[in-house]
């Protein structure tokens, strides 16, 4: 069995080239926050401690339905409509593992082999990557 063709076409991420930098820096004793991973590095808030111990409690260990808990995404429907003064309903959310998948199922779905796909740059160094890995012709616009 051989690898597909299109593996040649996935980037490298350049947050780890970042990562390495930061480290150097790190070993200087300069304070150093690792937004370049997506992992700040901060404490989790004592709500969200406390919500994960009563889950636990309750026995919610297993997964959950694929676009995330209702409770959950009615709950982030209401907070980002109110914040936009939009109405989101429990089938506009979908809770996600991460950007990264995130990223390359919208790609995926919504982009044909040749289409011309703008990504912001700077911006989130995975979009030139998965656009290329899925055919299409990645063009940064800058803001």
């Amino acid at each position: 069995m051989s690898v597909a063709k299109r593996m040649d076409l996935l980037g490298s991420e350049t947050a780890f080239a970042v990562s390495a930098e930061a480290a150097t820096l790190a070993a200087t004793g300069k304070k150093i926050f690792p937004f370049h991973l997506g992992d700040i590095n901060l404490p989790t808030p004592t709500t969200i401690v406390s919500a994960v111990k009563e889950a636990i409690k309750a026995g919610k260990t297993g997964y959950c339905p694929s676009p995330g808990i209702p409770e959950l995404r009615e709950a982030l429907g209401k907070d980002v409509g109110n914040a936009r003064g939009l109405n989101y309903g429990i089938d506009n959310v979908s809770i996600q593992p991460g950007g990264k998948p995130s990223i390359g199922k919208y790609i995926a779905s919504m982009m044909e082999k040749g289409d011309v796909v703008l990504y912001p740059n700077p911006g989130y160094p995975i979009y030139e990557s998965q656009i290329e890995f899925y055919g299409g012709i990645a063009h940064p616009y800058g803001y």
